[in-house]
This record gives C-alpha cells, structure tokens and sequence, in this order.
C-alpha cells in the first residue's frame, strides 16, 4: 500500500477520529472551506491548505521538511521537545479541529 498524501492523510484521521463517515466528511469540509476562507489572512491556514494541495501545492517532500525544521527548532532553538506523550495541540482560529501530537510523528514515517 503507497503512503497517504497529507490530504488523505487527515480525512482517514478523522474518519478514524469520530467513526461515522458523515461526521469525517462534516470536519473535512469545516477545515477545506476554513483553509480557502482564510488563506490571505492567516498564513497558517496558507501554508495548511498548501500542504492539503489545495493552491499553490507543496508536496511530501516539502511536509517532511517543514516537520523536520519545525521539530529541531523545538528541540535546538528552544530547548524544548514535544512528546509523543503530550495530550493535544490546537491549532489557533480551527476550534472544531485538534491535531493530536503524534500526527508529526507519522507524518515522518509515512513520508520516508
């Protein structure tokens, strides 16, 4: 089986989150019309909806990077490392939708 792209990565999260396909398909199209919606306003939201390959696409590769300059700032820059332990982060503006810390985690695994 080829590893999931990001996009597909998080609809199967979710389906996995919340176990009905309704509700998946509900919060998928919450964090598209979120990305689309506030894309020139936040870059975060930019740079996600980029990665979901939704306008100007960055690839695997370009995630795997993003993850791994993210994940040695934390760990170089601040002294500071994130445990696949630790409970949840949220991401600022998207209430409806957490990423649980592991995400980093297998997005590594399936991007190698």
């Amino acid at each position: 089986m080829l590893p999931l792209n990001l996009t597909e990565w998080v609809y199967e999260f979710l389906h996995t989150r919340y176990g009905m396909q309704t509700m998946a398909n509900k919060k998928f199209s919450q964090i598209i019309g979120s990305c689309l919606k506030y894309k020139d306003k936040n870059p975060r939201f930019r740079l996600f909806g980029r990665f979901l390959q939704l306008y100007e696409p960055l690839g695997d590769q370009d995630l795997k990077l993003y993850i791994d300059v993210v994940h040695n700032m934390f760990k170089t820059v601040l002294n500071f490392q994130i445990q696949e332990t630790d409970d949840v982060i949220y991401l600022p503006s998207v209430s409806s939708f957490t990423i649980e810390i592991n995400i980093a985690a297998t997005c590594l695994a399936s991007c190698d």
